[in-house]
């Protein structure tokens, strides 16, 4: 009896580090998408995000409010693109697909991102996350992602990296001075 509970007790064991392999792999699906499909000619709309968070702020939406967005824009037929599926478009080079909007999310937040990730997913949307340039070189704390950890954004299927410029973030003294 001692050896078949000491044989449970290793089964339970590796089926545990088994499933955590398996999490560690885990690849995120990338977001359907058919350009070659896409026909029209008559334009998108953009949509800018100043962050996302887990509690009401002043100019911010709550994960909640952005869950209420994408579901009423993917209910709505709204499809999402990329910079450069606009800008191809606008140079006349490509069409995009009917009811196209550009997300774009500002300031290079973790919460924007740690918040919408899952969203983005869920509605199979995709979206951009632009970051001011001066963060990556002057490291602006935890609030902010930093250099290496856009590198987990970059990998996200359902996200492109794009820049603010270097000062696009001035704080109340540089903008006085």
């Amino acid at each position: 009896m001692k050896k078949l509970f000491t044989l449970l007790q290793w089964a339970v064991v590796i089926a545990f580090i088994l499933f955590g392999l398996r999490m560690l792999n885990h690849r995120t699906p990338p977001p359907a998408r058919q350009p070659e499909t896409w026909t029209s000619w008559a334009g998108f709309h953009a949509l800018s995000f100043a962050g996302i968070t887990r509690s009401a702020q002043p100019g911010c939406l709550t994960r909640r409010q952005l869950a209420r967005h994408l579901e009423a824009l993917s209910d709505a037929g709204y499809h999402t693109l990329f910079p450069q599926e606009a800008l191809a478009f606008l140079e006349g080079r490509h069409p995009l697909p009917d009811r196209a909007v550009l997300l774009l999310f500002e300031g290079g937040r973790k919460d924007s991102f740690l918040h919408a990730t899952p969203l983005l997913r869920r509605h199979q949307a995709v979206a951009t996350l632009l970051v001011p340039t001066a963060l990556l070189r002057d490291g602006q704390g935890s609030f902010f992602l930093r250099a290496g950890e856009l590198n987990k954004v970059v990998r996200e299927p359902h996200w492109q990296v794009g820049s603010m410029g270097h000062r696009a973030l001035l704080t109340k003294t540089n903008a006085q001075g």
